[in-house]
């Protein structure tokens, strides 16, 4: 089983003064390590197509053509996702929790991995290592201790940590939480993303 993470958004609580109003954890699965590598073979040659050579694709920075041309080639593959999305409207989230990243990070990781991790057996699990560095070291810390003290041995093979530019999968991950984030935001194009993945997953919003 392979498993990859990414977020999108970011954890400052000035939503008024540029901060992001969601913050949004996706987990992408792929049961099958044959459907998996089938897939990051399309995004490769859907990167050859488009001229892009070895470039990454960034939900963020991807154009709307772009967008729909990714979401379009990895739709026949079997993978399944789970999306956390935290509402930092501070009319609904507030406690000293809340206050510092460091904590914010730690509660994410664990409310949104907790259900989801039980759902693994012998799982590689990948992150992003060019992704903001608290929050890897407080998702490695949460999958390497709790994860096994909540679910017992067997959920997790190994821990590892790849740059998402040379890892397709990863940018999978990365367009799953893009997409969550634009349609919860109600932004231009977002329903149009999200219908492209609504089948496959799952999304758990905070506070409900």
């Amino acid at each position: 089983m392979l498993v990859f993470i990414d977020e999108s958004g970011d954890p400052g609580r000035k939503t008024t003064q540029g901060s992001s109003r969601f913050f949004v954890l996706a987990v992408v699965m792929f049961d099958d390590d044959g459907e998996a590598a089938r897939c990051e073979r399309a995004i490769e040659r859907l990167a050859d197509r488009l001229g892009r050579g070895s470039a990454e694709f960034k939900f963020s920075k991807d154009s709307n053509r772009t967008r729909l041309a990714f979401l379009d080639v990895v739709e026949p593959f079997r993978f399944r996702y789970r999306a956390f999305v935290l509402n930092k409207d501070p009319a609904r989230l507030y406690g000293p929790g809340f206050n510092s990243k460091d904590s914010l990070y730690r509660w994410v990781c664990g409310t949104a991995l907790k259900d989801v991790s039980g759902e693994w057996e012998d799982a590689t699990v990948v992150l992003d290592r060019s992704g903001e560095k608290t929050f890897q070291r407080e998702l490695t810390s949460y999958l390497r201790r709790e994860v096994r003290s909540l679910h017992g041995p067997g959920r997790i093979k190994r821990v590892k940590a790849n740059t998402s530019d040379s890892e397709r999968l990863l940018q999978l991950a990365d367009y799953v939480a893009g997409v969550v984030n634009r349609y919860e935001v109600r932004k231009k194009w977002g329903s149009e993303y999200f219908r492209r993945i609504r089948g496959r997953g799952v999304i758990r919003r905070w506070p409900t």
